[in-house]
């Protein structure tokens, strides 16, 4: 049996811009068969939007739900979202917080908040 640590605890530990690599679980949707996976991201993100040419990504819908919300502001503070949040907030490009972007990033991630199942 793997242990099985989620990609909630490296919050603290990753930037928006250092891809991550670590061990995961996938299922076949077919036969349902779990197998070990090396994740790396933000490549296998399943929370993940080509904006102009960039990636931005989360690791879960609660980090989408909070990107949308502070891309959103016109004031941002990342302390306001919280320790496990604040450092990959402080570390987003800074291309992905102009005014000019901020509507299609956030309807980007809306479409996918609504098109998907909550947890």
């Amino acid at each position: 049996m793997l242990p099985w640590t989620g990609p909630d605890d490296y919050y603290r530990h990753v930037s928006a811009t250092r891809a991550v690599a670590e061990r995961g679980i996938t299922q076949c949707s077919c036969c349902h068969e779990a197998r070990v996976h090396d994740m790396h991201w933000p490549e296998d993100a399943f929370w993940r939007w080509e904006i102009r040419g960039r990636v931005l990504w989360a690791f879960s819908r609660e980090h989408a739900q909070v990107l949308r919300e502070f891309i959103s502001r016109s004031h941002r503070k990342p302390a306001d979202f919280g320790v496990e949040f604040a450092g990959f907030l402080a570390n987003l490009p800074a291309e992905f917080l102009h005014a000019q972007v901020r509507d299609e990033i956030v309807k980007r991630i809306e479409k996918s908040l609504a098109t998907s199942v909550a947890a």
